[in-house]
Order: structure tokens, then sequence, then C-alpha cells
């Protein structure tokens, strides 16, 4: 179970959250059918990451073996370089969103509760936002961390649920299919691949 949730929090993240904006101008149908392709390849690159990971944990008796560890070898030291390179850039910029994202709905929730004073310093917002997730991640036992994520990622699935059981009553699916309203899906086609980017915790979860 701890497993499975890890995934799909990772996969239900930021970029599945961002989803309906970026590909409502594309169509419901174009975007629904970038979104498919985007799914099919991401499970099936996922799957074989794990079996390779299976196959390197066999090899050399470890439990668990990392990402980077794949890259270096199955792909060689050039390509693996290329490979680590836009790992880091693409989790570094993930982690700054995060942080960015998560220090602003901190500060909000700071001035809802008329904190103001702390809110309104410079990035003191980030900073408790971070020293906040990262005292639970690094104190908390294992077994805590799992339940919370757990517990976090049934709630986005619920609200999901929610979201879409308000709005479907007044929705007009006439014209989510209606041909006027379809149009090319080249731009958010890299949007569509990486919201279902779970394979930094594949070998690990």
């Amino acid at each position: 179970m701890g497993a499975a949730a890890l995934i799909a929090g990772t996969t239900i993240g930021a970029g599945v959250l961002a989803l309906p904006t970026a590909t409502a101008p594309c169509g419901f149908l174009p975007s629904s059918a970038a979104l498919l392709i985007a799914w099919a390849y991401m499970t099936i690159s996922g799957l074989l990451i794990a079996e390779l990971s299976i196959n390197r944990m066999g090899e050399t008796g470890r439990q668990g073996v990392g990402l980077l560890e794949l890259y270096k070898t199955n792909l060689g030291e050039k390509l693996s370089w290329i490979a680590i390179s836009a790992y880091f850039f693409l989790h570094y910029a993930v982690m700054v969103a995060y942080l960015s994202q998560g220090g602003a709905n901190l500060g909000a929730f700071l001035d809802s509760a008329g904190l103001q004073s702390i809110s309104s310093i410079h990035g003191l917002d980030q900073l408790i936002f971070v020293a906040s997730a990262g005292s639970l991640v690094y104190f908390a036992k294992p077994s805590f961390v799992e339940n919370v994520n757990n517990t976090l990622v049934f709630g986005v699935i619920a609200s999901f649920l929610g979201i879409i059981s308000i709005g479907v009553g007044s929705a007009d699916f006439s014209a989510l299919v209606a041909p006027v309203n379809q149009h090319p899906v080249s731009h958010i086609c890299v949007r569509a691949a990486n919201c279902f980017f779970k394979k930094n915790i594949l070998t690990s979860a």
C-alpha cells in the first residue's frame, strides 16, 4: 500500500493539478489523446526501469538501487552524464516550484489566520515551509511518514472526485467534443509527459 501510494502521489502531483489550465486551449479530444499517449509511454518506460532495477538488485545483492546507478550501468559514461544532468535539472526545477508555491500557500494561510507580521517578511513563509516539511521527513519514523503520505494521497483522490461530482452537473458535453473547440496539442506534449513522471521513486518504492 505504501509503495502504491508513493507512486500514485508522485504521479498526481503538481503536474496533474496544472493540467486543466494547460490543456484547456487544446480542446477535450486532442488533449485526452495526448494524455493517453503520454500515460502509455511513461507506464511502459516505468515498467522497464523497474525491471532494470530488479535485475541490478539481483546482480549486486543489494535491496535497492538508485536511478543514477542504473544510468551509469546501462548507458555508459558519456550518455549517463547527459541523463544525470537532465535528472538534476528537472528535479531542481520541480523542487523550486514546490517550495515557491508551498511557501505562498503557507503565507496565504498565515494571512487568513491574522499573522501578517510573519508572512510579510520576504522569504520567511518559504523558510517555514521547508523547515516543517524537511523536519517531518528527517526526524519522523519511516512508518509515520508513510502513513502521512497515504493520508495525503487519499485526500487528493477524494478532492478530485469531489471536484468532478460538483462540476459534472454544469458540464456542456456537446461543447467538449465540438470540432470547433479542438486544436493542436504540440505545445503541451512535454507537460503531458512530465505530469506522469514517477521514475525517480520507482527504484525505491
